[in-house]
This record gives C-alpha cells, structure tokens and sequence, in this order.
C-alpha cells in the first residue's frame, strides 16, 4: 500500500478542484475518506491539508510573528474567516432560546461535537428560565470534559470561546453553581479587572446563587492566611503576580486557600491576558514570556486536579498564544504533538488554514466551544422546552 501522504494527495487531487475549497472544507473530505488513524497519522494529515493549496479565506491577513505586544486580536474570526451560519444548540433538550440571533463560523458549525451524557444538577427554574439553551450547553459541555484526566494525570481543561451577547458571565455563573452543588465549594475567578467583580455578583446574582455562595474581593485581604472556608475569591492578574515586601506571594496564598489537592474551578476570564507566554519561535530563539502568562501556567502545574476554563473570544489568532492553555492536552505525553514547539511549528508552517483545523479538531474533542457573534433582537422562536 502507497504510504498515507502519498494517498492523501491523490485523494486530495482527484476529488477537489485547487485554490476552490478551504481547509476546512478539505479536513472534512479527508475525514470521510480515512478513518482509524493513529494520532502520529493524523497529525501528518493535518500537515498535508494545512499545506494544500486552499481557497483565500477573508480578513485573514498575513500570519504576523508579535511577541510581547498587546494590540487588540480579530479573534476567532481571523483563525476561522468571516463567513457565518446561523446556530441553534443541538445538544440541550431544556429551556428558552437564546434572547438574540447566534452566529457561528460556518467551518465549526459542519463539524458535529461529542454527544452529551453529563447531566446536570442544577435546579430546574435555572436551566429553564435563567440559562438560555446555549449557555446550558456550554455548562454541560464544560462538565462533561472536566470529568475526563490527561495522560500526566492533570484534568482536562475546556476553552469558552464566545463573542459578546452571549452571556459569558452567565455561563461562569452557571458552572460554579452546578460545581457548588457536586460539593466543590471553593472557585477562583480571575478577571482583567478589579470592577468586573461587580458584573461577576450580578451574574451569580441572576442565577440565584448568591444565598448559597459568596464572592471574595482578593484585594481587601492581605497576604496572610484567608480566613473565609469556601466561596468564590475573585482576583485580577495583576494582583496573582503580586508579592509582598517580606517575598510572601498572592499565587502562594491562593494555592495555600485552596490546597493542592484542589478539584473546584478556577476561571480565566479575558484570558488573552496571559497569552504571551514563553515560546520558542521560528528562528528557533526562546522568546520571553510575561511573569503573568508564567503566573497562569505555573498555578495549573501546582493545582493538577482543579477544573480550569478558559474564557477568551480573541484567544486564537496567533498559535503562540495558545501556550498557556496545557489543559486542553494538545500537547504532551499521549498527544499526537510531543510538546509546544511541535505545535507552534505546525500552525506557523501552515498559516491560517492549520488555526482553521486546530480549531475545527478542538470542537470535535468536546473541549471548545465558540459563538463569535450575536444579535441583540428577538429569535425566531421564543417559545421554551420547559413544561410549565
């Protein structure tokens, strides 16, 4: 038998007309044709679509080398191009449509994502009436991948992608009620800024949680130990890298609050905040990374069994960025990528279209969720799914 590049190519020149498809359209025409492959095979697949010759996909300009800047992302958009599809979530049998038109890439919507089995706890009036149908998957979803652990026995980690009008501080909300109900009642939300924690309580707020867990602002305690046993502490990355005139460290002090054998959650709103994290680059030279991005990853390293999401809709648009996230698993012992690097190397040779396929592969592992756009007018249908 001719060897797997060898029959992807022909298959790729026999069937596809040159420059008329994206990559993700071509990933799609793969995936019919060859199935059971080893994580080895599939990353070479992704190489070989990656550098196909693909249709030019709008607003993706030019892959840009930035190391330390922080210029405003495109986000999703740029990884995944401009055209979008209407969506509806397939996988929740409860509650009222979402309250605006949702949008996403049409390139996510063609690729279908795991069944859910996790069944929540939540109360009913919450899943029917304060979460729409698309924030009640995202908790589910979530869930579902925090039951599962990596290969270096850290737990898997989900990636909230969404854009503005979906009610990201809702879906927060509603996971740290469904994790306060399964006994886990310590959280930590960390947030770009100290006065989001006022949006943070309303969110908890709306979903009548708040009699039952409280929110910690960090910034009115000290150093010390933290005197409250359970809540949720609320702190922005600055303070998570802040240390004391004596050396005592805010990341020490929340590890110490929590314990290192931590299962609750922990949140990286506006996590784009730490993507400058160190990586080697094309030229093969180490880049720097922040002591934020270190900050991040090293609280992950030390608390391997806490359920961590990232919330982010400008998370994806250069592959470097993503090197805070080891959660998703991949990279590392078990994946088809032996580390970072691997990864980084993969996505810069194949320009747009491998983000395109990174992204499509995260959705069909259950571990990204992304709804770049939504309209604020009425949906078509406003009718619930609860029984009244």
């Amino acid at each position: 038998m001719a060897p797997l590049r060898e029959r992807v190519l022909q298959f790729l020149h026999a069937t596809v007309e040159e420059g008329q498809k994206s990559a993700g359209q071509l990933l799609r025409e793969v995936q019919m044709t060859f199935d059971n492959l080893s994580g080895a095979q599939w990353q070479l697949v992704r190489e070989i679509v990656s550098q196909f010759p693909t249709r030019n996909v709008p607003g993706a300009g030019a892959e840009r080398e930035r190391e330390h800047e922080d210029e405003g992302d495109d986000g999703l958009d740029t990884a995944l191009g401009e055209t979008f599809c209407s969506y509806n979530p397939g996988l929740v049998g409860v509650g009222n449509p979402h309250p605006a038109f949702v949008d996403i890439c049409a390139t996510l919507a063609s690729i279908p994502q795991p069944a859910c089995t996790y069944k929540a706890g939540l109360p009913t009036e919450v899943m029917c009436r304060r979460l729409s149908q698309l924030q009640l998957e995202t908790v589910l979803m979530a869930c579902q991948r925090f039951q599962g652990l990596l290969p270096d026995g850290s737990r898997q980690g989900f990636f909230l992608g969404d854009g503005a009008g979906m009610g990201k501080g809702r879906q927060i909300g509603g996971l740290l009620y469904e994790l306060l109900l399964r006994e886990h009642r310590k959280a930590v939300w960390f947030s770009a800024s100290s006065g989001l924690h006022y949006d943070a309580e309303r969110d908890i707020g709306d979903l009548g949680a708040l009699k039952y867990m409280k929110l910690h602002r960090l910034d009115q305690y000290g150093y010390g130990d933290l005197p409250m046993d359970s809540g949720v502490l609320f702190s922005t990355y600055t303070m998570l890298v802040s240390v004391s005139s004596d050396g005592t460290s805010r990341l020490d002090q929340i590890v110490d609050w929590l314990g290192e054998d931590f299962e609750g959650l922990l949140v990286f709103d506006e996590a784009h905040k730490a993507k400058n994290g160190e990586y080697i680059n094309r030229k093969n030279k180490l880049v720097k990374g922040t002591i934020t991005a270190a900050a991040v990853f090293e609280l992950q390293r030390r608390l391997s069994k806490a359920r961590v999401v990232y919330v982010s809709a400008t998370a994806v648009t250069e592959p470097h960025h993503l090197a805070y996230m080891p959660r998703l698993g991949l990279w590392g012992q078990g994946a088809s990528l032996k580390d970072f690097p691997a990864l980084l190397k993969m996505c810069s040779q194949g320009g747009v279209g491998a983000m395109e396929i990174l992204c499509m592969e995260m959705k069909m592992r259950g571990m990204f969720l992304s709804s770049p756009t939504a309209t604020l007018r009425r949906p078509r249908s406003s009718k619930s799914r609860c029984s009244t």
